[in-house]
């Protein structure tokens, strides 16, 4: 157990990569990464359709994404980085609502986790 410790405090910083355009959920965000020696945090100011081919997503160690799961378009373009990143990167999901799930193809997406509501 005292050795993995060692190797995490010791390992290279790693980037959480926000997407959102909420400026209140990227401060907070940002408020709890920021104490962190292990993760660095970077938010990106825009919708998860402007970043799917990002080049910011390629060194990501976590992503967290904040979408209107109402939006098909959005929906979409998540799926398309989940293609991107095949369970390369952990990807966690933040929405309203999740009704609209149903009408995307998630078997290429390797989920472990269940799906977080805001409210």
């Amino acid at each position: 157990p005292t050795r993995n410790r060692i190797e995490i405090m010791l390992a290279p910083a790693r980037k959480v990569l926000l997407v959102s355009r909420d400026s209140a959920l990227a401060s907070s965000t940002r408020s709890v990464f920021g104490r962190s020696n292990y993760a660095t945090f970077e938010h990106i100011d825009a919708n998860v359709r402007d970043i799917v081919n990002a080049p910011q997503l390629a060194d990501a160690a976590l992503l967290i994404v904040d979408i209107d799961a109402t939006n098909r378009d959005e929906l979409v373009a998540l799926q398309g980085i989940m293609t991107r990143f095949p369970g390369t990167m952990p990807v966690v999901v933040l929405t309203e609502s999740f009704d609209d799930f149903d009408d995307i193809d998630l078997r290429g997406w390797q989920l472990s986790a269940g799906i977080t509501l805001r409210y």
